[in-house]
Protein backbone atom coordinates (compact mmCIF):
# COMPACT_ATOMS: atom_id res chain seq x y z
CA UNK A 1 0.00 0.00 0.00
CA UNK A 2 0.73 3.22 -1.19
CA UNK A 3 -0.21 6.69 0.39
CA UNK A 4 1.22 10.18 0.93
CA UNK A 5 1.97 11.87 4.51
CA UNK A 6 -1.55 14.31 3.60
CA UNK A 7 -3.69 10.92 3.33
CA UNK A 8 -1.96 9.29 6.41
CA UNK A 9 -2.19 11.96 9.10
CA UNK A 10 -5.97 12.13 8.18
CA UNK A 11 -6.64 8.29 8.43
CA UNK A 12 -4.17 8.37 11.80
CA UNK A 13 -6.30 11.78 13.10
CA UNK A 14 -9.94 10.25 12.28
CA UNK A 15 -9.08 7.23 14.91
CA UNK A 16 -10.48 6.59 18.01
CA UNK A 17 -8.41 7.56 21.22
CA UNK A 18 -8.05 3.68 22.02
CA UNK A 19 -7.07 2.53 18.28
CA UNK A 20 -3.75 1.99 17.51
CA UNK A 21 -1.57 -0.36 14.96
CA UNK A 22 1.01 -3.43 15.59
CA UNK A 23 3.33 -5.45 13.85
CA UNK A 24 3.37 -3.12 10.99
CA UNK A 25 6.11 -2.60 7.93
CA UNK A 26 5.46 1.25 7.46
CA UNK A 27 8.50 3.30 5.22
CA UNK A 28 8.15 6.83 5.28
CA UNK A 29 9.96 8.23 2.28
CA UNK A 30 11.71 4.81 2.57
CA UNK A 31 13.38 5.09 5.65
CA UNK A 32 11.89 1.47 8.29
CA UNK A 33 9.11 3.69 11.03
CA UNK A 34 11.40 2.46 13.82
CA UNK A 35 14.08 4.77 12.38
CA UNK A 36 11.98 7.62 10.89
CA UNK A 37 12.52 11.08 13.12
CA UNK A 38 10.41 13.78 12.83
CA UNK A 39 6.98 14.59 11.38
CA UNK A 40 4.98 13.32 8.65
CA UNK A 41 5.27 15.87 5.93
CA UNK A 42 1.91 15.90 3.42
CA UNK A 43 4.58 15.02 0.42
CA UNK A 44 5.92 12.01 2.27
CA UNK A 45 5.91 8.75 0.76
CA UNK A 46 4.59 6.33 3.17
CA UNK A 47 4.17 2.66 2.29
CA UNK A 48 3.02 -0.48 4.32
CA UNK A 49 1.88 -3.52 3.80
CA UNK A 50 1.15 -5.30 7.24
CA UNK A 51 0.03 -4.58 10.36
CA UNK A 52 -3.09 -5.14 12.74
CA UNK A 53 -5.65 -2.80 13.98
CA UNK A 54 -6.02 -2.85 17.71
CA UNK A 55 -8.95 -1.60 19.76
CA UNK A 56 -9.58 -1.15 23.04
CA UNK A 57 -13.60 -1.32 22.07
CA UNK A 58 -13.40 -4.96 20.16
CA UNK A 59 -14.80 -2.28 17.34
CA UNK A 60 -12.05 -3.03 14.70
CA UNK A 61 -9.77 -5.61 16.64
CA UNK A 62 -7.84 -7.81 14.93
CA UNK A 63 -8.71 -6.27 11.37
CA UNK A 64 -5.36 -5.68 8.84
CA UNK A 65 -3.91 -2.31 8.82
CA UNK A 66 -4.47 -2.35 5.16
CA UNK A 67 -7.98 -3.79 4.54
CA UNK A 68 -8.85 -0.77 7.40
CA UNK A 69 -7.14 1.79 5.29
CA UNK A 70 -8.77 0.70 1.80
CA UNK A 71 -11.98 0.71 3.80
CA UNK A 72 -11.07 3.99 4.81
CA UNK A 73 -10.17 5.40 1.78
CA UNK A 74 -13.53 3.97 0.29
CA UNK A 75 -16.19 5.83 2.57
CA UNK A 76 -13.86 8.98 2.18
CA UNK A 77 -15.70 11.94 0.01
CA UNK A 78 -12.59 13.50 -1.00
CA UNK A 79 -8.18 12.94 -2.03
CA UNK A 80 -5.40 14.56 -0.78
CA UNK A 81 -3.04 14.90 -4.10
CA UNK A 82 0.25 16.19 -3.66
CA UNK A 83 1.60 18.27 -6.78
CA UNK A 84 4.61 20.07 -8.05
CA UNK A 85 4.93 22.49 -10.46
CA UNK A 86 7.07 25.31 -11.81
CA UNK A 87 6.95 28.00 -9.39
CA UNK A 88 5.39 30.06 -12.32
CA UNK A 89 2.29 28.07 -12.61
CA UNK A 90 2.06 27.99 -8.81
CA UNK A 91 -1.19 30.74 -9.12
CA UNK A 92 -3.08 28.87 -12.12
CA UNK A 93 -3.18 25.72 -10.45
CA UNK A 94 -4.36 27.16 -6.69
CA UNK A 95 -7.00 29.44 -9.34
CA UNK A 96 -7.65 25.80 -10.99
CA UNK A 97 -8.12 24.10 -7.44
CA UNK A 98 -10.38 26.70 -6.59
CA UNK A 99 -12.41 26.67 -9.71
CA UNK A 100 -13.26 23.05 -8.64
CA UNK A 101 -14.38 23.62 -5.26
CA UNK A 102 -10.90 22.17 -4.07
CA UNK A 103 -8.82 23.57 -1.20
CA UNK A 104 -5.28 24.81 -1.27
CA UNK A 105 -2.89 24.80 1.97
Amino acid sequence: MKTNGATWNAYLASWPEDQWFEDSDECFDGVPGDEFIGEVQDHTVVEFTLGTICCRNGQNDGKSLVSHFNAWIKARDTVSIVVTVKKDQEQALRDFVKSIKGKTQ
